[in-house]
C-alpha cells in the first residue's frame, strides 16, 4: 500500500525536525504546523535528558519528571514560590496541566533549562 504524498512529506519534516533536535538545534517548523506539538514533546524530552531526568511521563493527568538516581532537583531551578499546580520534591517535579493551562510547557522548559545551568555551574556532565 502506497503512503499518500502528504503523509510522506509530514514524515520527512518530522524526521528532519528530530535530527535538528538531536544536534541541539531548533527545527524550522511553521507555528501552526500540526507537527509542532510532536516536536515540542521531543524538545522537552531532549531537555529533560540533558538535565539528568530519568523519566518524563504523564501519570493520572499530571506531568511527572523524575531525576536519575543520585540526582536532585536544584532549588535554584524552581520558581519561588511554586505556582499553583506545581509540586516539587528533592528528586521529582509534578505539573498539573489543567491548573497551569498553556503555561505548563513554558514552565517545564524554564525548569529544565535552570537544572542544566545549575549542573553546568557545578562542572557536571549530564545525559546527551
Amino acid at each position: 500500500m502506497a503512503v499518500p504524498r502528504q503523509e510522506a512529506v509530514r514524515a520527512q519534516l518530522l524526521d528532519e525536525a528530530i535530527d535538528h533536535l538531536l544536534r541541539g538545534e531548533e527545527p524550522a517548523l511553521e507555528v501552526n504546523d500540526e507537527l509542532s506539538a510532536l516536536v515540542e514533546v521531543a524538545r522537552l524530552r531532549s531537555l529533560a535528558r540533558r538535565a539528568g531526568a530519568r523519566s518524563l511521563a504523564v501519570e493520572g493527568g499530571t506531568l511527572v519528571m523524575r531525576m536519575a538516581e543520585g540526582r536532585r532537583l536544584p532549588p535554584s531551578a524552581l520558581p519561588q514560590p511554586l505556582p499553583r499546580g506545581v509540586e516539587a520534591g528533592p528528586t521529582s517535579l509534578r505539573l498539573d496541566p489543567v491548573v497551569l493551562g498553556d503555561a505548563w510547557r513554558k514552565l517545564l522548559r524554564e525548569v529544565l533549562e535552570g537544572i542544566s545551568r545549575a549542573v553546568e555551574a557545578n562542572g557536571e556532565k549530564m545525559g546527551k
